[in-house]
């Protein structure tokens, strides 16, 4: 057994064997994408690399719907991509408090994110940079407006 396994390690180590590996690897996990069961998996494990592993049992226990939209639309925590890169307008986002990192919620279990966001309202906070000062005015300038055109 061990001389198939370094046989393997210096094949995968060639130009050849490193294709090999990356084609064996894309249709494996295009078959996970392709049920529910899979698509779950999946984004477990990529909130578990990038948030922390105690933050996928914070994930499964929130609600489906977006903090900001309300419950009345649901989304799906585990939407299926139809585009090879990019966000999904259906999936929700992992809001959180840009004080922190994500590698300080890796690190601090007693961290938590604000919430779920849909796509829309997560990159409008972002425009807004998580400034309360920025959204007020925002605001007024939307009720100016409103008043104008009345």
């Amino acid at each position: 057994m061990p001389f198939a396994r370094a046989r393997e390690a210096r094949y995968r180590a060639t130009k050849k064997g490193r294709e090999a590996h990356n084609r064996s690897t894309r249709n494996y996990n295009k078959k996970r994408r392709a049920h529910p069961g899979g698509r779950m998996e999946m984004k477990h494990e990529k909130i578990a690399a990038v948030w922390g592993k105690h933050l996928v049992s914070w994930f499964v226990s929130q609600p489906p719907h977006c903090k900001i939209c309300g419950p009345e639309i649901l989304y799906n925590k585990y939407a299926q991509r139809k585009k090879k890169s990019g966000p999904n307008e259906k999936e929700l986002a992992i809001d959180h408090d840009h004080r922190w990192t994500k590698e300080d919620f890796k690190n601090n279990p007693k961290l938590k994110p604000r919430g779920l966001l849909c796509h829309k309202h997560n990159r409008g906070l972002g425009h807004f940079n998580d400034s309360i000062e920025e959204i007020e005015r925002a605001l007024e300038y939307l009720r100016e407006k409103e008043k104008s055109n009345s």
